[in-house]
C-alpha cells in the first residue's frame, strides 16, 4: 500500500535524523504518550495527506500532497533554546530531500521546506512548551491503487 509506505518513509527519515541523534521520544498519530516522555522533551509526529490525484495517462502515477506536523514539547522552564535547535534539526532533515521508497509500486517522497509556526506558546495542559513545524511532501507511486 502506497500510503501505509509514505508514513512508514516519512517516520523513519525524522526517527534517523531528528530522534536518534538528539534523543528525543517520539510519539506517533493515536498512541499514548509513553510515560518515558514525561518531564523530557517529546514530539507527536502525525502525518496527513491532502489529496489523491492521478498526474499520467497509461501507466498509472498517482501524486498524493501531505503535510507531516512535528508538534514540539518541552517541560515548562527550560527555555526555547533546545526547541529551536531541534527545528533546525527538521528542516536540516527534509529541506531539498527526496526518498526512493522500496516495494511496489515505485515510489518517491519529496519534501519541501519545512517551517515552524509563528512562537512557541504553552499547551492546553500548561505543562509543556509547545512548537510545531510543518513538513509538507508530495508521494510520487506508480500503479498504486490505495487512497
Amino acid at each position: 500500500m502506497s500510503w501505509s509506505r509514505t508514513v512508514n518513509a516519512i517516520r523513519q527519515r525524522f526517527d534517523a535524523e531528528v530522534a536518534v541523534p538528539h534523543d528525543l521520544v517520539v510519539v506517533h498519530g493515536n498512541q499514548p504518550i509513553a510515560d518515558t516522555a514525561l518531564g523530557a522533551r517529546w514530539v507527536r509526529l502525525s502525518i496527513q495527506s491532502a489529496t489523491r490525484d492521478q498526474v499520467s495517462t497509461g501507466r498509472a502515477k498517482f501524486r498524493t500532497a501531505g503535510i507531516a506536523f512535528a508538534v514540539l514539547l518541552e517541560a515548562i522552564g527550560n527555555g526555547e533554546g533546545d526547541q529551536n535547535e531541534l527545528v533546525d534539526a527538521i528542516q536540516s532533515a527534509f529541506t531539498q530531500v527526496s526518498l526512493q521508497v522500496t516495494g511496489t509500486p515505485a515510489l518517491f517522497v519529496r519534501f519541501r521546506p519545512p517551517f515552524a509556526d509563528g512562537e512557541a506558546r504553552q499547551d492546553e495542559t500548561g505543562s509543556w512548551w509547545e512548537r510545531t513545524v510543518q513538513i509538507p511532501f508530495i508521494a510520487d507511486d506508480f500503479g498504486g491503487n490505495d487512497p
